[in-house]
Order: C-alpha cells, then structure tokens, then sequence
C-alpha cells in the first residue's frame, strides 16, 4: 500500500467533498430517494437469514422481497463473491461501490455534467458486464463515476470523449443474461483516480487492502443522497 498516495488522496478527497456537498445532483436511478429501500446484503445478515447466495434465483427473491427498488453496500463485507473465481484471488469480498437493485431496463442517469471516459463489457459471470465509466471535472481535477451491470445496448451508443449533461439518460440497468449473471441492478462507484485501469475498476477488495481503496473509493452516497437508515 503506498502510504504517500493514500495521504494525497485522503487530503484531495477534503477538499473535493466540501465542493460536492455544495452541489445538487440528479437522481442516477428516477424515484431512488423516495421509493428506495436500504438493505443488508452482508455476510452475516444473509446468514442469519438462512439464504443461500449459490441459488441466485433465491438471492433474487430476498433482494426484492418487500422493495421493487433497494440500495446499499458500500463497504459492506459479503459471501456473495465466494462462488465466482474472479473474486477468490486475495479474498476480496468488501464491497466499494453503492448498488441500486431495481427492474432491468431501468434508465441511468448521470448526476452532474460528464464525459464519456469508457464503455466497454466486461464479461465473465460475476463481473461488471457492460460498464460505463463517467469522467467530472471539479477544482481543476479529474474524478470519475462508474457504472456495472448494464444493457449491452448502454454501451453500443456511446464513444469516448462524449459530452452528458446533469439529468441525461445515458444507460439501462441490465438483465441477468447480459450484466455478469447478477439479479438487475447498477452498481455505483466514485473513484478519485483510476490507476492503471482504462475500462474497469475493482469494485471489490480484501481487508488487507481496504485503507487504500477506501482512499480511491469515497461513500458514493454524497452523491446519490439515498436513505441511510437500515430498513429491509
């Protein structure tokens, strides 16, 4: 972990949060703030509950029980990654994006003013599938929104370097057959700095590497403004 960095980002991340808290953003699902519910998907809470993640047909049945709209888990710890190899490496299983499980086809929406800065799909079960990555400009730097689990369609329609507006809808959430093998939902991540990476981004790490990430990683919640309060 290189601590330097991390300081850096930490400090940027001051900076950039009390800019953000100054500004109004669009909602990325329509009606989350209002219809949206918060839900537990952590290890334990899904244990306690007896469901079983291999069965996603299951999973499904949990997610949506009493909600057609629910949110959370950034930061939280969960089992559902043990089934897929792509996640066995290092043990990551800490959640660092926010994710919105709604009905596929559901408009995505971009916050703030944008760039395009990729649209690619990143297949395999268990990945991103077709994902989108926003760039923003706020006090003469970079950050950069992203977005998992989407149509193929979301991603045909654009091309790097194209202008979105606050409020434009740019994508739809996915279906299962086409956004990674997950029931529908988007998943939500902002990312001070990419890294190395062009197209993707780990949404997804281990505790050993947890303080750098969460540096990179910030709650994404100061821009979705969704409920915070456990409610499912």
């Amino acid at each position: 972990m290189n601590t330097l960095k991390t300081d850096g980002l930490k400090k940027r991340w001051i900076e950039l949060s009390e800019y953000l808290h100054t500004l109004s953003f669009a909602e990325v699902i329509p009606n989350s703030r209002i219809k949206s519910k918060k839900i537990n998907l952590s290890k334990k809470a899904l244990i306690a509950k007896g469901i079983n993640t291999k069965k996603k047909t299951d999973l499904k049945k949990y997610i949506f029980k009493n909600s057609a709209m629910c949110h959370g888990g950034y930061l939280e710890t969960r089992g559902l990654y043990s089934d897929y190899s792509a996640f066995q490496d290092n043990k990551r299983d800490i959640h660092l994006g926010m994710d919105i499980w709604t009905t596929q086809e559901t408009e995505v929406i971009s916050p703030i003013d944008a760039e395009v800065f990729s649209a690619f799909d990143n297949i395999g079960i268990g990945n991103y599938g077709p994902t989108i990555i926003l760039k923003h400009s706020a006090l003469e730097t970079d950050f950069f929104t992203l977005y998992g689990h989407l149509t193929q369609d979301s991603i045909r329609s654009l091309s790097r370097g194209q202008l979105i507006k606050k409020g434009q809808s740019f994508g739809k959430v996915g279906h299962e057959s086409e956004n990674g093998g997950w029931p529908p939902h988007v998943h939500f991540q902002l990312i001070l700095d990419l890294l190395h990476h062009k197209v993707d981004f780990p949404g997804v790490c281990n505790k050993e590497n947890l303080t750098f990430y969460q540096s990179i990683c910030p709650d994404p919640n100061i821009i979705l403004k969704l409920e915070s309060t456990q409610r499912l």
